[in-house]
């Protein structure tokens, strides 16, 4: 087969795999998940996703699958991927959909990953998941988790890696992540808006202590959100 007619064959079947999530047509879609080519294989998840029709079989699958696009999936859709359900027609061992615990745990093995976009859609994963469901703040998984995303945090090469645990942290509000974004406070003024708007998530003096100080920060867009969390009246001042 020529190159073009691989490449248009491809493409041909990303859309029946597209197609299949939306008519819930679940064989098509698994078709597609064991497809040759990564990017057929990543229609298809989504399209299971969709459905609602993956397991924690097919999550695993995904996050031991050699292209990195299916990892990239499972953190972009890590929201949707908890409002799965088992149901009346789905309760054998091998048909349950994942648990939070068992998302959470794919996520955290995404932080290490050596690509830091992996890195960045596994935070945003796991603030997704977390603004969805209450983690236990004592609980043992959150505490390593939220060392992690500390560590990502504070020295991470990838300035969006950064941005992106400091978010997370701020979706998990535990206190064992309230210093890292306190420290994101004195980086460039992207880290600082993320972690303005982090500091929301913590009920603690620090973290009200640091909003307040960020009231005269340089960037404007960090004093506005500042005088949003504060409830200041200095709504007026000037901008640079």
């Amino acid at each position: 087969m020529l190159a073009g007619e691989q490449i248009e064959t491809t493409i041909r079947r990303r859309r029946l795999a597209s197609v299949a999530g939306h008519i819930d047509d679940e064989p098509a879609a698994r078709r597609a998940f064991d497809d040759p080519e990564a990017p057929v294989r990543a229609s298809g998840l989504v399209a299971l996703i969709r459905m609602q029709k993956l397991t924690k079989a097919d999550l695993d699958k995904a996050l031991d699958d050699e292209s990195a696009l299916l990892r990239r999936r499972i953190g972009e859709a890590a929201g949707a991927i908890l409002a799965t359900r088992s149901s009346a027609a789905a309760v054998r061992q091998d048909r349950m959909p994942p648990c939070q615990e068992d998302v959470l745990a794919g996520l955290a093995s995404m932080l290490d990953d050596a690509d830091p976009v992996i890195v960045e859609t596994a935070c945003f994963g796991i603030g997704e998941v977390a603004s969805a469901c209450s983690l236990g703040q004592a609980d043992p998984a959150t505490e390593a988790l939220v060392s992690k995303l500390c560590g990502i945090s504070r020295n991470h090469p990838d300035p969006l890696c950064r941005e992106s645990a400091v978010a997370a942290l701020g979706s998990i509000g535990s206190p064992g992540g309230l210093s890292a974004v306190i420290a994101a406070m004195e980086g460039k003024p992207a880290l600082r808006r993320r972690a303005i708007i982090a500091l929301a998530g913590f009920d603690h003096a620090d973290a009200t202590a640091a909003m307040e100080r960020a009231l005269s920060d340089r960037d404007w867009q960090v004093r506005q959100a500042a005088e949003d969390l504060c409830g200041d009246s200095q709504g007026g001042q000037a901008r640079s």
